[in-house]
């Protein structure tokens, strides 16, 4: 089962950053939520239904293992909140909030401002910490 959880203030504080240089934080109230049994991705956004949306003021939710995003050097945790939220915009003209899934090939724009080495270099870096807590995970059972 999940452990859902809040962020702390300083992950709360770099997407911040992000969410105003893409002007999202202008458009849409985004709640960030903590589940470190997230495997896939460390940083998955999600579009909040309409019910959600006025019941809670949140039209975007940023679901991230915390766990995993804390042992990012700065520069690459500021490399994965932008490589996650790449398929993430407002639609001014259709007044709606869009969140596609983080494609390399279809979203251009975060590799050509970071180049494709620093892309690579952050997926390894997530992926050998994964690895290193799915081995932390074994020894633990042991």
């Amino acid at each position: 089962m999940a452990k859902w959880a809040e962020p702390s203030e300083e992950t709360v504080s770099e997407f911040q950053k992000v969410l105003i240089a893409t002007g999202l934080d202008n458009f849409i109230n985004t709640k960030i939520i903590v589940n470190d049994d997230q495997k896939k991705r460390v940083i998955v956004p999600k579009k909040m239904t309409a019910e959600i949306a006025f019941a809670f003021d949140y039209q975007l939710a940023i679901i991230i293992n915390e766990e995993i995003f804390d042992q990012l050097p700065p520069l690459q945790k500021r490399l994965c909140i932008e490589e996650a939220l790449s398929g993430t915009y407002y639609d001014t003209e259709g007044d709606k909030l869009v969140v596609g899934q983080p494609d390399v090939k279809t979203f251009h724009g975060f590799l050509d401002k970071h180049g494709y080495e620093q892309f690579e270099i952050l997926e390894k870096s997530i992926k050998s910490l994964y690895d290193a807590q799915k081995n932390a995970a074994v020894v633990n059972e042991l």
